[in-house]
């Protein structure tokens, strides 16, 4: 809504659906941590879309990083919201009104949480480095190359749609 994201209808009109682009999504996501600041709300929405568009993905806690909950975790006391967290850490742009901006604070954020954890690491207070279980269990997921209904559309026994990534659970 334009109160979140400051777009207006008129902005979005003639854009491409969720379903139009979902496959490219799909693959670009392969292989890789989900990343989110308030990862769970985003997680929920993307499977959510995704499934309304036929889709059945793989995507989990297991390979998610939440990067308000690892910033809690690397810097106590820290703000739970994107905006004043990045103010603390000193990232621009700290407005994280735009999904852009939004996307740019949140690389600079886990720009600056593997800083810091690399940090912690070399002065010994942490042994391995975050994120380490959701970078290997991300490398393990299979992804679906289309959507169900592609894919039963095309006649596929139980045995091919499993192959495909449909209907596993994590």
């Amino acid at each position: 809504p334009e109160t979140v994201h400051g777009r207006q209808s008129q902005e979005l009109a003639g854009a491409a659906t969720f379903p139009e682009v979902a496959k490219q999504i799909a693959a670009m996501m392969a292989g890789r941590v989900f990343t989110a600041h308030n990862a769970a709300l985003d997680r929920r929405f993307l499977v959510a879309e995704f499934a309304r568009a036929g889709w059945q993905v793989p995507l989990t806690s297991r390979i998610t990083l939440c990067t308000m909950a690892a910033a809690r975790e690397m810097w106590p006391g820290s703000p739970r919201r994107l905006g004043p967290l990045c103010r603390q850490r000193g990232i621009e742009p700290a407005d994280t009104r735009t999904p852009s901006a939004n996307a740019f604070a949140v690389v600079r954020l886990v720009q600056d949480l593997l800083e810091s954890a690399l940090t912690a690491s070399r002065n010994r207070r942490i042994g391995r480095l975050p994120w380490a279980a959701q970078l290997e269990a991300a490398s393990l997921v299979r992804w679906p190359s289309q959507a169900v209904e592609s894919v039963v559309a095309k006649g596929a026994p139980a045995l091919q749609l499993a192959a495909h990534g449909v209907g596993e659970r994590g």
